[in-house]
């Protein structure tokens, strides 16, 4: 230090504090590295050079560095002096009173903080050591001031006052001032005067204390001070914050007269003090318990009971199931601390007690605690015994005010039978549960008593159980409920029942009638808001749930639409059949379940409602509905209806389309299996029109004649060979290598004569515009048709082979529909 402080006299530096060196290459002085602390947001760091050939090596540790702008080195900073931290408080004791390193000292605290604290550590120090020795004489507290104003310590003379006992209140200290710090300086001889001086001011005011507890200053002695004197004059309590007065209240050494404290707590309205009850100490409790929260209720109960009295633990428990039955406890479950209480013997048998009635409270405690899983065993039986007297309405409304998991738990159908096996009445009272839920609990052989609450999937379960047989009344029954609640595959399945009462010996085509009819029925239904059809009792097709790869329901993928075809001498390791589905064979299909399929997400068709009961009750295989052409096109119909919806109504009244006549052996031939269709409105006057829905052959775009008018083969009364061309592509079909250069639009052949190869995404029609993208393919077929001298240079006859024709004929001012089918030969008609 006597080397330092020396160097300071030009008051001309800065002080920074580091502990990041490196000897310079050199070696004759020190590369210091340091931050500002003028500036502590800067991150941006610098560095001073200490010049020191001829010193000792520095140890390491923190220094105080004070520097200037170097004289010699533009942009340099050296510093002329240093000094290691712990050297600087090791020797400050012994010079800070000296005159000679005043300015010095001055001028450190101004340029450093750390400095400062050091310093006014020290006075405080050397002033509190002479009040202890008695030495603080005037010239002495004089040349302490002196120093304490050069440094500007502005506490320091109520440092001198608080030490002399004359400082009216430590308020008068800045926010800054360390307390903590200062009161580490203090022996117990200056605390116990403090205190005395705090003791004399209880007289006139207790805000001296509050303010040594506020400012944490001899906190513990100033708040034992304070209880021990509103102990003994409670009717000073009043003059107390709230903060300090839950302080003195929650304290265990806080022990009035229990009958001056209650007076006190009446006249002063200590009980409308925001949380104050919540505060009081144990040994007050058991005489203010008409006014504690839940919270110091429970403390109460699970403190050690030796020194209570019964009658207080009694009202105690009393009033705790009260207080958490009236809502009073603001939180959705109960904490550890109440559930112990709860658990103990005899808050048990009051909480069980409580809730045995059908009261508002007992479902306010039964909610608790079965938020909390607690008592579990006695709400069962409460809940219960509610339940089979449901039909008392003060038991029903007790039931609503209960969880709906916990009331839903309890139900079964000993529960029903108990209370009147009235399913119907029974489900009517709890329609705010799930009901379905509710059915699941119940015995399903039970199914025909709550019909009208059982959702599709279960009527679908309890007709396809083993041995099922259902008496005419009840497939009555059923069927009525079904049909009430559109649940038209469980309806099929009743119509199965019905046709094997009805008729001994059934054949497919009579099962085909009634799966056309359950087909027009979801056609119907569905298209009154034009949703999706999703079926339950028939199988997927195995390959579209294998392309899917995640999770899709039923509405996204189509029901197995395979036509089973007899094989033709098939080997003994093959099977005797093969699938064919839209021109291709598919290896995946489970329709006869004879082998594992490729694909093992699908079970068998015959583990699916509708063929089990086919099988069971007629004994019907998949294989022999599967090889039926009219089944799988109505399977067919209903995949359409999923994709082409919008496409499926009748443009002249709105309702929609039914199956059309189809070609013979067509099924699995064509790129889909319902390619036919026709107004189901028997009275619309396009009732008899054929409209004919398929893809582009080479785009894939949906091709329905009424859009797409004009054909490829216009002179072919052969439905199933008249094609239609696509207006995007003008593709056709593959007899005219899928392009016949007729436009889509108006008809005309050779309709892009001029266009040239580069010209092809946007060909226009040389006669009405029209423009079309034509693939290279489609490009190529023209070029060929050209050369060939156009698509209708030769037209094959259609006096030979099996033909249909649908036809409009009109007869003077009577229009009639009628169906002319031409077997052979060649009829010859004018359309009027």
């Amino acid at each position: 230090m006597q080397s330092f402080l020396p160097k300071l006299k030009n008051a001309d530096f800065s002080v920074v504090r580091s502990s990041e060196f490196r000897l310079t290459k050199s070696g004759n002085g020190y590369n210091f590295t340091i931050r500002s602390e003028r500036d502590r947001s800067r991150s941006a760091y610098f560095h001073v050079y200490f010049h020191c050939p001829n010193q000792a090596p520095l140890k390491a540790g923190n220094y105080l560095v004070c520097y200037r702008k170097s004289a010699r080195v533009l942009d340099r900073l050296d510093a002329f002096a240093i000094i290691e931290e712990k050297t600087f408080i090791k020797e400050l004791p012994q010079e800070i009173m000296d005159v000679r390193w005043r300015e010095s000292f001055f001028h450190l605290s101004k340029e450093s903080s750390w400095v400062k604290q050091q310093l006014q550590f020290h006075v405080h120090a050397k002033l509190i050591e002479a009040y202890e020795q008695e030495q603080a004489t005037p010239t002495f507290k004089g040349e302490l001031s002196v120093l304490a104003g050069g440094l500007h310590l502005e506490s320091f003379s109520n440092v001198v006052a608080l030490l002399e006992g004359k400082l009216n209140s430590i308020s008068d200290f800045p926010e800054s001032f360390d307390f903590k710090a200062f009161e580490s300086q203090l022996s117990e001889k200056l605390k116990s005067q403090l205190v005395k001086g705090i003791q004399n001011s209880f007289k006139t005011h207790l805000s001296e204390a509050e303010s040594y507890i506020d400012r944490k200053f001899l906190k513990v002695e100033a708040q034992s001070a304070l209880i021990k004197y509103v102990s003994e004059t409670p009717d000073r309590l009043g003059e107390l914050s709230d903060v300090a007065l839950k302080l003195v209240v929650s304290s265990d050494d806080f022990c009035p007269d229990i009958n001056k404290f209650k007076v006190v707590w009446i006249e002063q309205s200590l009980n409308k003090r925001s949380g104050l009850t919540s505060k009081l100490n144990n040994e007050l409790l058991p005489h203010f318990l008409d006014e504690l929260p839940v919270s110091k209720l429970v403390d109460f109960l699970i403190l050690d009971s030796s020194n209570k009295s019964v009658e207080a633990r009694n009202k105690a428990i009393s009033l705790l199931i009260t207080k958490l039955g009236s809502g009073s406890y603001n939180q959705s479950t109960l904490s550890a601390k109440v559930q112990q209480a709860l658990k103990q013997a005899d808050t048990a048998i009051a909480f069980r007690e409580a809730i045995h009635s059908y009261s508002s409270d007992a479902t306010e405690l039964i909610k608790l605690a079965y938020s909390s899983r607690l008592h579990l065993d006695e709400i069962s039986h409460v809940v219960v015994d509610a339940l089979i007297n449901y039909k008392a309405s003060v038991a029903l409304s007790f039931l609503k005010g209960l969880p709906d998991e916990l009331v839903l738990s309890k139900i079964s159908d000993d529960v029903v039978s108990k209370s009147g096996n009235d399913y119907l009445y029974f489900l009517e009272q709890f329609t705010y549960l799930e009901t379905e839920k509710i059915i699941a609990k119940f015995d399903l052989e039970l199914l025909p008593l709550f019909a009208s609450y059982a959702s599709e999937s279960q009527f679908i379960e309890y007709l396809c159980q083993q041995n099922r047989v259902l008496a005419p009344e009840t497939q009555v029954s059923l069927k009525r409920v079904a049909n009430s609640k559109h649940f038209y595959e469980a309806k099929l399945l009743i119509s199965l029942y019905e046709l094997r009462s009805q008729q001994r010996v059934v054949t497919p085509y009579q099962i085909v009638n009634v799966v056309g009819e359950f087909q027009t029925e979801l056609f119907n239904y569905h298209a009154i808001d034009k949703t999706k059809i999703s079926l339950e009792t028939f199988p997927p097709c195995a390959r579209a749930v294998e392309n899917y790869k995640y999770h899709v329901s039923q509405i996204q993928i189509s029901v197995c639409e395979g036509k089973l075809i007899d094989a033709r001498d098939p080997q003994p390791d093959e099977d005797d059949y093969y699938v064919l589905c839209k021109r291709s064979k598919c290896t995946d299909s489970k329709i006869c379940a004879q082998r594992p399929s490729v694909h093992g997400k699908v079970a068998p068709h015959k583990e699916y409602s509708f063929y089990t009961l086919a099988q069971r009750l007629f004994g019907i295989s998949p294989r022999a509905l599967h090889s039926n052409d009219q089944f799988v096109r109505i399977l067919s119909a209903m995949n359409r209806w999923n994709v082409i919806l919008k496409r499926l109504f009748c443009n002249c009244c709105d309702k929609p389309l039914s199956i059309s006549e189809h070609s013979r052996d067509s099924m699995g031939k064509m790129a889909v299996g319902t390619t036919y269709w026709h107004c189901s409105n028997d009275i619309c006057e396009e009732y008899a029109k054929s409209v004919k829905i398929s893809y582009c052959i080479e785009c894939a775009k949906v091709i329905d004649n009424r859009v797409d008018t004009q054909s490829c083969t216009p002179y072919n009364i052969r439905s199933y060979e008249k094609f239609y061309i696509c207006m995007s592509c003008a593709s056709c079909c593959k007899r005219h290598q899928k392009n016949a250069g007729i436009c889509p639009n108006c008809g005309i052949e050779d309709a892009y004569r001029g266009v040239t190869k580069d010209r092809r995404t946007q060909a226009t029609c040389r006669s009405c515009n029209h423009k079309v993208s034509i693939s290279p393919f489609g490009f190529k077929a023209i070029e060929n048709h050209k050369k060939a001298g156009g698509v209708f240079n030769s037209i094959r006859s259609i006096t030979t082979g099996k033909c249909h024709l649908i036809a409009a004929i009109k007869d003077g001012n009577a229009e009639l529909n009628s169906l002319l089918k031409a077997c052979h030969g060649m009829f010859r008609f004018v359309c009027l």
